[in-house]
């Protein structure tokens, strides 16, 4: 229920996944709430300040580093980072994140398929967070807290119902007779 309030509070909506709530494994299993790329970009383009984003990978080819615009790469390129621009209409300079591979690269399924979309979209939300601090301010995503929600075993919940929750279904599960003579 809690996970449900925080997202309530910072209005996103986890039925559209915008946040999900992770559980990670290990001696001390703790959960934590992550939120969706595009529920930061909506929140970006709602801001009447904003005014587009640049991302893309910075790389080693043939001996120089460079940053290539989007997320392809040469079957020789050594990818090395990613990096965003993050431009706003009020603001002279974009605000701009430029990350290590090595730093995010948890070795996870998604990590291991697709490393150029995942760098390149962590370093999004980065430059996004920094340019709209107050919209996006404690907002992280799956990529930047190591995890994949793709990767990750859901389980359902039993929630313990309340006297008020009970005394609802039995009164739906009654007849309109029951329920005008309750003591018949």
């Amino acid at each position: 229920m809690q996970f449900i309030s925080i997202c309530k509070y910072n209005q996103l909506n986890p039925f559209l996944n915008e946040a999900y709530l992770v559980k990670f494994n290990g001696a001390n299993p703790t959960a934590q709430m992550v939120v969706s790329k595009e529920a930061l970009m909506k929140r970006a383009e709602q801001s009447i300040e904003y005014d587009g984003f640049n991302a893309g990978l910075i790389i080693e080819r043939e001996g120089a580093m460079i940053d290539v615009e989007g997320s392809f790469t040469l079957p020789n390129d050594k990818l090395l980072g990613g990096w965003a621009e993050v431009h706003r209409k009020d603001r002279k300079f974009p605000y701009v994140s430029r990350i290590s591979i090595s730093e995010y690269d948890k070795k996870q399924n998604l990590w291991n398929d697709k490393k150029s979309t995942m760098i390149r979209k962590t370093a999004i939300v980065q430059a996004m967070r920094e340019a709209f601090p107050t919209q996006l301010g404690a907002m992280y995503t799956a990529e930047e807290q190591g995890v994949s929600v793709q990767d990750t075993d859901y389980e359902e919940v039993q929630v313990p119902k309340n006297k008020l929750q009970q005394a609802a279904e039995a009164a739906s599960q009654s007849t309109p007779q029951q329920q005008a003579n309750p003591d018949t």
